[in-house]
């Protein structure tokens, strides 16, 4: 068996394993909403308490599809969101760590070049006429 028939048996086991994480996280939260303590929401209009407390033990089965889906694009999002802000951090201080060593050393290193130009004609020049000539075999 090549490596080419092993690869989308692969892929299909990673995406198994994704959608099983992704139901068992979804179960929990599921589950989760039970153990929440009521939110202290109180909603007066006119001096008169309409609304009183939030508990999610008690939302519909639709409404709590939609906290866990809610949840659940939050966890996606936060996924992909920390690692890009990371990334892009780090960029930031590679960029400024350059700026502020490398290109001093970058043109101190120019300036050396500049400086010792006529040194290494001199000694570019002797190892020319010190070689040995290549000879052309017939």
């Amino acid at each position: 068996m090549s490596r080419s028939d092993r690869r989308p048996r692969g892929r299909a086991v990673t995406l198994a394993l994704a959608v099983l994480l992704i139901a068992v996280i979804a179960s929990a939260l599921w589950i989760a909403i039970d153990t929440f303590p009521p939110v202290p929401l109180h909603v007066v209009i006119d001096g008169e308490e309409v609304f009183h407390g939030v508990h999610l033990a008690e939302l519909a089965t639709g409404q709590r599809l939609v906290l866990v889906i809610g949840a659940m694009m939050a966890l996606l999002i936060a996924v992909v969101a920390i690692p890009v802000a990371l990334v892009m951090v780090l960029l930031g201080v590679l960029l400024a760590v350059v700026s502020v060593v490398g290109l001093p050393l970058l043109f101190a290193a120019a300036v050396v070049v500049a400086l010792l130009s006529p040194v290494l004609l001199v000694v570019w020049l002797v190892w020319r006429t010190l070689r040995p000539r290549p000879t052309i075999a017939a």
